[in-house]
């Protein structure tokens, strides 16, 4: 845990010596040949990174890759690389060293939440100048949301994420419950925590399990978020440069209690296979899960509902993205490798590998999969409450210092005083870096 925190205090130094090369991201840093016209160049070779997936995943990736350098019959040609990530920031380290070595390639993949950050930081340069709105218009609105930073569009997912609630279908049938399949039955809190209660038996099963991650990576951020955003509130301002007053708002106040009350029905010391061993009757998870339970656990009966809500119904959502870099002298060409690699069949493609819901609504259109349950209460989200992470420059402490802040609420701090905290430590890190 030391170790892991230690490296997020690195990674929250590299992220502020990078704004502050840049001129604190009030500009893009001068290329004279980002916008470069290459019409008449032949042979032009794009340098493209990307984290290693699983192996179906980067096995479809590498043939939509080579169709790409097919196509283009030896105009544009993309050379890959696929960065081991596992669970550590290995892929990230290797971006900000190659930020300061001006050693960026043409095309990065990078996770969701931090595309305001590369943006604001001048990493990444904006592709308006390549997408038309005809093309924008068939991708979710939540992945338009997510690559949109000042008004200006930098980052185009192929896919999503969701996160809903799980359970294991012989113990919600021996209880009598009837989680919900459409989404103007999605359980309030109240419905959420009584379902919860009922199942939970002290030494036997558990309500709930929220497979924690104990603040070392995105999960406890990822997760919890809803809670707050069902109820109206914000973990930061719109401009995404003030916690206090949104972090720890009455609305967020009182969803982190709700959330805590809910993990007082799960196992903090959880295995990963809590709830395929009928050791828990609920989960939180995402849309990953689902692969994995179709190809290990066959036998398994599980069912899925929406993710339970205090006013709004809300989702949380978002998906590694494809950008282009500010230090990139093919923008053009890196813009349509990104637009190829993105169409409609090669969505269809990589998602099918991945098992996750397609970004682009075309795509949906094919994968008749996901109109039938359960994978269609997944879609309903998708494209109905999907919300991505807070969109803020300063995402790495954001995320750090919420995730943090979670943990401790399952364990039992005041929700008010921790939440606090989380603001001023935020707040004066923003104002030591990002103004």
């Amino acid at each position: 845990m030391k170790k892991i925190m230690k490296h997020l205090v690195m990674l929250l130094m590299v992220t502020a010596f990078i704004v502050n090369a840049v001129g604190c991201g009030a500009e893009q840093p001068s290329n004279d040949n980002t916008k470069e016209t290459t019409e008449e160049n032949k042979n032009v070779v794009l340098k493209v990174w990307l984290p290693s997936h699983s192996d179906s995943e980067n096995k479809a990736l590498k043939e939509i890759f080579e169709e790409f350098n097919t196509s283009t019959e030896g105009r544009v040609k993309a050379e890959y690389e696929f960065i081991p990530r596992g669970n550590t920031f290995a892929y990230e380290d290797k971006v900000s060293a190659a930020v300061t070595s001006n050693s960026l390639p043409d095309v990065l993949m990078m996770d969701g939440p931090n595309i305001s950050n590369y943006a604001y930081s001048g990493i990444i340069q904006s592709m308006d100048e390549y997408l038309s709105d005809e093309e924008l218009s068939d991708f979710v609105d939540s992945v338009i949301n997510q690559g949109t930073y000042e008004g200006k569009f930098y980052a185009l997912a192929p896919s999503e994420s969701s996160v809903a609630l799980f359970y294991n279908k012989k113990i919600i049938d021996a209880a009598g419950i009837k989680p919900p399949t459409k989404l103007e039955n999605a359980w309030t809190w109240e419905e959420f925590l009584e379902a919860v209660k009922k199942v939970h038996k002290d030494g036997e099963v558990y309500g709930l399990n929220i497979h924690p991650d104990y603040g070392t990576g995105e999960w406890m951020t990822y997760m919890p978020t809803p809670f707050v955003w069902s109820n109206n509130g914000s973990i930061i301002s719109e401009d995404g440069l003030k916690a206090d007053g949104y972090i720890n708002s009455p609305e967020a106040v009182e969803a982190m209690k709700v959330f805590q009350e809910a993990c007082k029905y799960a196992n903090w010391q959880a295995t990963p296979i809590e709830l395929e061993e009928g050791r828990a009757a609920f989960t939180i998870s995402g849309t990953w899960i689902i692969p994995n339970w179709e190809n290990n656990y066959p036998d398994l009966e599980w069912g899925v509902t929406f993710y339970p809500y205090g006013k709004t119904p809300t989702s949380p959502s978002g998906d590694w993205s494809w950008g282009v870099s500010a230090q990139s002298s093919h923008a053009k060409e890196a813009a349509e490798f990104i637009t190829f690699i993105t169409n409609t069949k090669n969505v269809v493609k990589f998602c099918q590998a991945a098992g996750k819901p397609p970004a682009r609504k075309s795509s949906f259109e094919i994968m008749s999969e996901w109109d039938e349950y359960p994978r269609s209460v997944l879609k309903q989200q998708v494209l109905s409450t999907a919300r991505p992470r807070p969109k803020t420059p300063a995402y790495p402490v954001v995320t750090q210092e919420f995730a943090s802040a979670a943990v401790d609420i399952v364990l039992g701090a005041d929700v008010q005083e921790r939440l606090n905290q989380a603001a001023e430590k935020i707040d004066e890190n923003i104002r030591r870096n990002y103004k």
